[in-house]
């Protein structure tokens, strides 16, 4: 992405009025984002391994990086961010109910990150990612589809590798008050 293009994307469309954006939100919504993806890859291990203590460490983590990548996500309409922290929160509430229940709300929210981030920046796996996510998530209500659930996992914690590369590689976003 050439640096015109970047900064059409850090300048709101008419009519939108952004809150502040320090670089240091970007640099913890990259950083929570990383911990996401390599909690989803745990919790792929897990299922492969049968590892409950493992899994409910991931649980744990992805709940966590989730939910701060929610609060921290940028995006122009606010009602986005809004429906990605309900996901997140929803998924916290859904954790004593349905672990699955709770991944799926995860993976849902982070979906609409990932989507964000590829129409912003044009990122290959983020178009991937929303995709692989739904399918997985309704494998894990099949309890035959353990093991594919537990591969899907893996197969999109490996998608947000990519993503998270380019975007560690990009300068830290920053917008200034109106």
């Amino acid at each position: 992405m050439s640096p015109d293009e970047l900064v059409m994307h850090l300048k709101p469309p008419p009519g939108i009025r952004p809150r502040p954006y320090p670089p240091w939100r970007d640099q913890v919504y990259r950083v929570s984002l990383t911990v996401m993806a390599v909690a989803v890859l745990f919790r792929a291990t897990a299922g492969f391994l049968g590892a409950g203590g493992l899994g409910v460490v991931s649980l744990g983590l992805l709940a966590a990086s989730t939910l701060s990548a929610a609060y921290f996500f940028l995006v122009w309409i606010e009602r986005f961010r809004w429906l990605v922290l309900a996901l997140s929160v929803a998924g916290v509430a859904a954790l004593p109910v349905s672990g699955v229940l709770a991944v799926g709300l995860f993976l849902a929210a982070s979906s609409v990150m990932a989507a964000k981030e590829t129409h912003c920046f044009h990122f290959v796996t983020g178009r991937l990612i929303p995709w692989v996510s739904l399918v997985v998530a309704l494998a894990g209500f099949v309890p035959a589809l353990g093991l594919v659930y537990a591969a899907g996992l893996g197969v999109v914690g490996l998608l947000w590798l990519p993503l998270l590369w380019a975007r560690f590689r990009m300068r830290l976003l920053s917008v200034s008050a109106p």
